[in-house]
């Protein structure tokens, strides 16, 4: 079932930064900085989640097109709601008033939720998602307790245009995995909760869907922004979070993080050594970098590009910044021009790399364009003006097929993925899903947080079918890097595998 709240942020100037958390880690790295608040949603005092609950609650089945809904001029949401069960369409319901948190009152698979909105408003009218028209899943198991799950993170305003779609990954494993049964027969139930950017509203939110919805682990936060203020929450409660949007660097810190990738400086690490491995062949060494300017962690990805570099044997001759809000890229391109640069590594958001593209284009140079992690989607086919564009990604390409793991993903797609874009992004959230439907393969009943961390301990070696790196991890140990990668190149037929889906690491 899909419930959905987001508190209204107003934000100027910036637009996502998040272009290594983006780049799946520049918004990772570079973040997205929220810079000014209405007064009536700065809640750091009263946290959103505390006073409407969570965004939405995936239960199972069809999806739901990934409406949004509108907010009040107050800054809070006015509470939408629906239950998807089995093979039906996604069901809208009025909502009671009087109430002041949405949440289900049916049972899980077992038809229509009624969602209550806060401010005893009616819920906004949504639209209805389409059941998919090949075959039909079968009904979300019953009989034993939900797993009960949360996602908490930034997925409005510039940022969230890129790291909602790590929550939507892990949307589409939950269907998946509901309709095919469950997990070890217990139905996944995933709240959603949406941060705004805030902090304190991130902290607060955990806290009560932890304490609250009784949620015994988090699936897929995209939290670059705001997840450090509940590390220490989250290593008090034994609560693990499984996989997250790729930007933090305090998860190698913390014994209650279990990633499927690469996360933070680990991750910046792999951005550079693809270049090398599909350039160098070729006789182009001239290496030139284009990195956002908005946060701290955009000064550490130049920092290890710069450093990347040197040790695979590119020569660095253009080392340039920008920020994302920039309307042209013509200074960039006749800079990184008049040093022959060869490969221009690009770390911002998907429309910049666009404007660079046209911007170069104009005078008349053509660098080979090198994108990393979130950046990639399929949407970059249509411009001629990347063909050829090297890339990487931490987890399986998104276009790979031809083994079980990677079919079963497509296959989701298929099934329940009508109206998502194909991105990078979406496989976050799908190989953090599968990471803790391995680790809940003999959870007890009813699920709990201690059971998932046994499972998660006894995962050795794993790369889940082959759509991540080898997995251990260790009890009561923070997660080791994992820093490796997949090599891609674009054509006009989409992101393609340079070697055969070939698995390097450092």
């Amino acid at each position: 079932m899909v419930t959905r709240t987001r508190n209204r942020h107003k934000v100027s100037t910036i637009r996502t930064s998040v272009a290594l958390g983006i780049a799946v880690s520049l918004a990772s790295a570079c973040g997205t900085r929220v810079e000014e608040h209405d007064a009536a949603s700065a809640l750091s005092a009263v946290p959103m989640a505390s006073a409407e609950g969570p965004t939405s609650a995936v239960g199972s089945a069809p999806q739901d097109g990934g409406e949004s809904v509108p907010v009040d001029p107050g800054g809070t949401r006015s509470g939408a709601g629906a239950t998807i069960g089995g093979p039906s369409p996604l069901t809208r319901s009025q909502a009671p008033t009087g109430q002041a948190n949405p949440r289900p009152t049916s049972p899980l698979g077992a038809g229509p939720a009624k969602i209550e909105s806060p401010r005893g408003r009616d819920a906004p009218t949504v639209g209805d998602a389409q059941p998919p028209a090949t075959p039909q899943a079968p009904p979300a198991p019953t009989g034993n307790s939900p797993l009960t799950l949360a996602t908490v993170g930034t997925l409005s305003g510039p940022a969230g245009t890129v790291l909602d779609l790590i929550r939507r990954g892990a949307e589409l494993w939950v269907r998946s995995a509901n309709a095919n049964g469950g997990v070890a027969g217990h139905p996944v139930k995933l709240l959603v909760f949406d941060d705004g950017g805030d902090p304190a509203k991130h902290r607060s939110q955990v806290q009560e869907a932890v304490e609250r919805h009784k949620a015994i682990g988090f699936l897929a936060n995209a939290e670059v922004i705001t997840g450090a203020a509940s590390v220490d929450y989250i290593n008090a409660k034994r609560v693990p979070v499984v996989g997250t949007d790729g930007g933090e660097d305090w998860p190698y810190t913390s014994p209650m993080y279990f990633l499927p990738v690469a996360t933070g400086s680990a991750l910046l690490r792999t951005f550079v050594p693809p270049i090398a491995q599909q350039m160098l062949p070729k006789g182009k060494k001239r290496f030139g970098s284009l990195i956002c300017v908005e946060a701290a962690g955009c000064n550490r990805a130049d920092e290890i590009v710069a450093q990347s570099a040197k040790e695979v044997g590119l020569e660095q001759v253009y080392r340039g910044r920008s920020s994302l809000a920039q309307p042209d890229f013509t200074a960039e391109c006749l800079a990184a021009r008049k040093e022959n640069t060869e490969v221009l590594l690009v770390v911002l958001d998907q429309n910049s790399i666009d404007r660079l593209a046209n911007a170069c284009n104009r005078q008349s140079y053509k660098p080979t364009i090198a994108l990393v992690g979130q950046v990639i989607a399929d949407q970059q086919k249509k411009n001629p003006l990347l063909t050829g564009a090297v890339g990487s990604s931490s987890q399986f390409p998104y276009t790979q097929t031809g083994t079980p793991a990677t079919d079963e993903f497509q296959s989701a797609m298929k099934l329940y993925g009508n109206g998502l874009s194909l991105t990078a992004s979406l496989g976050i959230g799908w190989v953090a899903g599968k990471l803790l439907e391995k680790a809940a393969a003999k959870i007890s009943e009813p699920p709990t947080s201690a059971s998932l961390l046994e499972g998660l301990w006894s995962i050795k070696n794993d790369t889940l079918g082959g759509i991540v790196p080898p997995l251990t991890f260790t009890r009561d140990q923070p997660p080791p890097p994992t820093p490796c990668w997949f090599n891609l190149v674009l054509s006009d037929r989409g992101w393609v595998t340079t070697d055969n889906h070939k698995l390097q690491c450092l």
